[in-house]
């Protein structure tokens, strides 16, 4: 069973789940449970439209840190904490320290979070990228499975992630 690609469908019993696996629902569930108490599957969660909450800029910062020390990224992490509309942060390899995708309402309230991450004291300088328009994301994996067919679905089951 691909678990990612099985998370993408919308099975709500395990019933359905074993179905679609072509397993007994005894089986899915003692796997499944196997699987969570060894922290594979580490919890379920509910995807947000943010666009319908009012976020629907989308911007994406490279961050450079004036140092790489352990204490300048603690401090830098907890302070991103406080920052509401940081969704995601990342700490990365390369040009940049940190990837952060932040999502607000329109450029000036961005224009509020760019300046007080980059009134940082760990933060040399900021870059940003604004994101037109999301392309696709987890979902085209699950496409592909799909299409691919192996968990009992079908090409025609697509229509799922338009």
């Amino acid at each position: 069973m691909n678990l990612r690609r099985t998370a993408a469908l919308p099975i709500k019993t395990n019933q359905e789940l074993a179905r679609r696996i072509h397993a007994s629902e005894s089986t899915t569930s003692r796997h499944r449970r196997r699987l969570e108490d060894r922290r594979i599957i580490r919890g379920y969660t509910t995807v947000v439209d943010e666009a319908s909450l009012g976020k629907s800029e989308c911007v994406f910062m490279l961050v450079a840190l004036r140092s790489q020390t352990h204490r300048d990224k603690e401090a830098f992490e907890k302070a991103l904490l406080q920052v509401r509309e940081v969704a995601e942060c990342h700490l990365v390899a390369g040009e940049a320290d940190y990837l952060l995708r932040v999502t607000c309402a329109n450029v000036r309230d961005y224009e509020h979070v760019l300046q007080h991450v980059d009134q940082l004291p760990q933060v040399e300088h900021v870059h940003s990228l604004v994101g037109l328009r999301k392309v696709f994301g987890d979902a085209k994996c699950f496409r592909e499975a799909l299409e691919a067919g192996p968990l009992g679905g079908s090409a025609s089951d697509a229509h799922m992630f338009p």
